[in-house]
C-alpha cells in the first residue's frame, strides 16, 4: 500500500523524530513530504538525513498564513499516485496502521479521526512515552483519504472539510495532538503568556482535570 503524507513545519525538533518513527512504522515505505517555513533548530537536516521531502515555505516572517495553507492541503496532493494521502500537520500523529485500513471495506475513501490534546501526566518530558491525553473537538479531523473523494475542500486549519464523493469509515480511530503548549501547566503558561498567571493556570488545570489513557 502506497501512502503519501504533506505537512507544513517549523522549528519541530521537539517532536519530529518521534512523527518520523511513528509513521515509517504504522505505513512502511509511506512518503514523507515537508513544507518548511524557516526552521533554525536542525528540523531541516533531520528530515533530509531521514529520507523526507523538503520544500521551503517562506512566505511569512512568523508562519504560514491560514489562506496559503490551506489552499496548500486542498491541492498539493491531487498529482500523487498514492492510494492513500494524509493531509496533517507535524503535532498530530493518527493511531492507525497499514494492517488496519488494508481491513477497511475498500470503498471507503476518508477515514474520521477524534482528536485528543496529550499531556505530560507524570512529568516525563518525553512525549514517546505520554500516555494521557483529553478529548478535544477541534482535532476531530478527516486528515486520510484517498483520491477518491474528488475535492477535499478543506477549512482554514483543515479541522473540518466538506469532500465531493465521500465514503466515510464507520470506524473512528484516534488523532494525538503533541502542541507543546498541553505538555504541561509551565508550557501552557509560557504559550499563553497574556493575562493573569492564576486564571491561565486554572484554565489549563480544568481543561485537564479528567484524562484518559489514549494509548
Amino acid at each position: 500500500m502506497k501512502v503519501e503524507i504533506y505537512t507544513v513545519v517549523k522549528d519541530a525538533m521537539y517532536i519530529l523524530p518521534y512523527y518520523i518513527e511513528h509513521y515509517r512504522s504504522s505505513f512502511p515505505g509511506c512518503k514523507i513530504n515537508m513544507f518548511d517555513n524557516g526552521s533554525t533548530d536542525g528540523t531541516i537536516e533531520y528530515c533530509l538525513e531521514h529520507g523526507c521531502t523538503v520544500t521551503p515555505f517562506l512566505e511569512f516572517k512568523v508562519y504560514v498564513r491560514e489562506d496559503i495553507h490551506q489552499k496548500l492541503n486542498n491541492n498539493i496532493w491531487k498529482k500523487s499516485d498514492a492510494d492513500w494521502i494524509i493531509v496533517c500537520d507535524v503535532d498530530e500523529l493518527i493511531q492507525i496502521t497499514e494492517d488496519q485500513v488494508l481491513k477497511l471495506d475498500p470503498k471507503i475513501n476518508i477515514i474520521h479521526f477524534k482528536g485528543y490534546n496529550m499531556v505530560d501526566k507524570f512529568n516525563l518530558k518525553d512525549p514517546t512515552k505520554f500516555n494521557y491525553g483529553y478529548p478535544s473537538f477541534p482535532y476531530d479531523k478527516c486528515c486520510m483519504f484517498t483520491r477518491g473523494v474528488g475535492e477535499i475542500n478543506y477549512t482554514q486549519g483543515a479541522h473540518e472539510c466538506k469532500p465531493t464523493k465521500p465514503v466515510y469509515s464507520k470506524h473512528q480511530f484516534k488523532l494525538l495532538h503533541y502542541n507543546k503548549c498541553w505538555f504541561n501547566v509551565e508550557e501552557f503558561l509560557k504559550w499563553h503568556s497574556k493575562g493573569p498567571k492564576a486564571v491561565i493556570e486554572n484554565i489549563y488545570r480544568n481543561a485537564t482535570k479528567k484524562l484518559d489513557k489514549v494509548k
